[in-house]
């Protein structure tokens, strides 16, 4: 292996891939690489791939970047085809999705390669040259991805269009030594909002939150989850995820095998020991991440109930020294309110390679876009 100074040469990496039929060598070779990446994401680890690989109806295929045998470098790709017009079908591949919707419920954030942080540059572009030229493929997706990686994957294709857009909200907690200073560093009318429901829900009796200690009771929870969740959502135009059986398989599964709460782990915010708020978090070594809520209605509308839940994490994660709490994903006025850093947005980008076909559909999908717009304009109202 080459030292610290050493450049490590581009020529010199050997790139390859296969089909994934046993998981036992990869399960090593990810392990390993994974305590060689200086930032890694709670999604790239053995914990949550390995449980992903378990939903795929087929195997996947296994793309490798090799330097003097030493792995440096994985990513697995799912290959699929969508047909488009009679006759027509396009050749897909997704890193560390499958592109049907009720497998990717899971939701996949901070994708990307997993890779050696010493060389990582290196290893992503000879990983997305070979991508680029020895796979077969027309549409090539990678995402949800940070835009400061997404750059570094231009190179795979010579066109591309966004599928999905969405601001990333974290809070950096390095500076806090406790929840009162946290508190002091929000906007006034948002610290004010806090103070006042805890207040006011103190004014009804004890209020806890309590962290589930096993994983019976992890199961527990994740039920009753369920239930608030499906109340919500269900009728919106994707629905609960916990309608979802390939959903609710791959989280149960991560739950239960998690006894320590090393990776995962659900907090529930009770008053007079009635539940009104769930909050399931995922976790890495200085880093908690906000993945799922279920918050049930309160009659005050005074009283913000989801804020009192993360202030409450927040300060447990303050005396846990951990890092930084990451809310992922999605617009949210009470991310924006609770985050004293916004990342670059996250994204799903679909690469795809020059051909009459997918040029023209792209032009549909504008003219439709276009349409749209003109249409929406038209319908609203004048102020």
């Amino acid at each position: 292996m080459t030292d610290n100074n050493e450049t490590l040469l581009l020529d010199k990496v050997d790139v390859y891939h296969y089909t994934l039929h046993n998981s036992h060598e990869l399960a090593e070779k990810w392990h390993e690489l994974y305590s060689r990446n200086e930032t890694p994401s709670v999604f790239l680890s053995w914990n949550w791939i390995c449980r992903w690989i378990d939903t795929l109806p087929k195997a996947p295929i296994v793309v490798e970047a090799k330097f003097q045998n030493q792995c440096l470098g994985l990513g697995i790709f799912y290959a699929t085809s969508k047909f488009i017009f009679p006759g027509w079908f396009v050749k897909q591949i997704w890193l560390h999705r499958t592109g049907d919707i009720p497998l990717d419920q899971i939701w996949i954030e901070h994708n990307d390669f997993l890779l050696d942080s010493k060389f990582r540059s290196e290893i992503r572009q000879a990983m997305i040259g070979y991508v680029s030229s020895e796979l077969k493929w027309h549409e090539c997706f990678i995402g949800l991805t940070d835009c400061d990686v997404l750059h570094h994957f231009d190179g795979i294709a010579s066109y591309k269009r966004i599928d999905i857009d969405s601001p990333d909200y974290s809070v950096d907690l390095k500076n806090f030594s406790s929840a009162e200073d946290y508190l002091n560093s929000l906007s006034k009318n948002t610290k004010q909002q806090i103070k006042r429901s805890f207040k006011l829900l103190r004014q009804h009796g004890q209020l806890l939150m309590q962290e589930s200690q096993s994983a019976d009771e992890q199961l527990i929870a994740f039920t009753e989850m369920a239930n608030i969740h499906i109340d919500k959502w269900q009728q919106t135009e994707y629905g609960s995820g916990f309608e979802n059986p390939h959903f609710n398989q791959f989280h149960q599964t991560l739950l239960t095998t998690d006894p320590e709460h090393q990776f995962s782990s659900i907090f529930c915010l009770s008053l007079n020991e009635q539940k009104l708020a769930f909050i399931y978090l995922l976790k890495d070594d200085d880093c908690w991440y906000f993945y799922l809520s279920a918050i049930k209605p309160f009659d005050d509308n005074r009283i913000k109930v989801g804020l009192v839940a993360h202030v409450m994490i927040i300060e447990d994660a303050i005396k846990n020294n951990i890092k930084k709490y990451d809310f992922l994903a999605g617009e949210a006025r009470y991310k924006r309110s609770l985050s004293n850093q916004y990342g670059s947005s996250q994204q799903l980008v679909c690469y795809y390679k020059p051909s009459v076909l997918l040029k023209f559909r792209q032009h549909i999908r504008k003219l439709k876009w276009q349409c749209f717009n003109k249409l929406k304009m038209v319908s609203e109202p004048e102020c």
